[in-house]
């Protein structure tokens, strides 16, 4: 291997050049892709917000559910995964239906 091809190496390995990769890769994201996380980002914002409205207004006693649980943090997480996972692909959904029918 050569001087050349070493220092080629060295540079591809630096945190910098990792970092640029994938920053460049992420640009090089499709369209519909970023459309898809953008939206199931935004839905999922939504399921946590109403996890903690839940719990915090404590309806059907869930609040109180949780709290006199011994692992409160794991039946919160759970739910707020789950409620995010739902309303997450309720967006998604939403969004792909709502598209513009583009007939040419």
């Amino acid at each position: 291997m050569s001087s050349e091809e070493g220092k080629e190496v060295k540079r591809q390995l630096c945190p910098q050049s990792v970092a640029a990769a994938i920053s460049n890769s992420a640009i090089r994201m499709p369209a519909h892709v970023k459309f898809l996380i953008g939206h199931a980002l935004i839905g999922f914002s939504i399921g946590l917000v109403a996890v903690a409205l839940i719990v915090s207004q404590d309806l059907f006693r869930i609040g109180t559910l949780i709290g006199a649980s011994g692992d409160r943090w794991l039946a919160l997480g759970m739910l707020g995964f789950m409620f995010g996972l739902t309303f997450g692909s309720v967006q998604m959904g939403f969004a792909i239906m709502l598209l513009a029918d583009t007939d040419d």
